[in-house]
């Protein structure tokens, strides 16, 4: 990163820090299992986006769900 904030649908506007996609493979709650490309898992926070299903892919910054991945691989 280069340490100036953007807009971008792949980092975060307040700090730049990148925002990861992942797929969400277990709900609970306010809170979700997700998998990361290199198979990975953790738990994050998804209240922020209404109607989330297991199988949908988010963008994930600081352990909390912001968006939804659209078109990002």
């Amino acid at each position: 990163m280069n340490g100036r904030c953007t807009s971008d649908e792949h980092s975060c506007a307040t700090c730049s820090d990148r925002a990861d996609a992942v797929r969400i493979v277990a709900l609970d709650g306010a809170d979700a299992s997700v998998e990361f490309e290199d198979g990975s898992r953790s738990t994050v926070a998804v209240d922020l986006i209404p109607g989330i299903r297991v199988g949908d892919r988010v963008l994930v910054h600081q352990g909390v769900a912001i968006a939804p991945a659209m078109g990002v691989r």
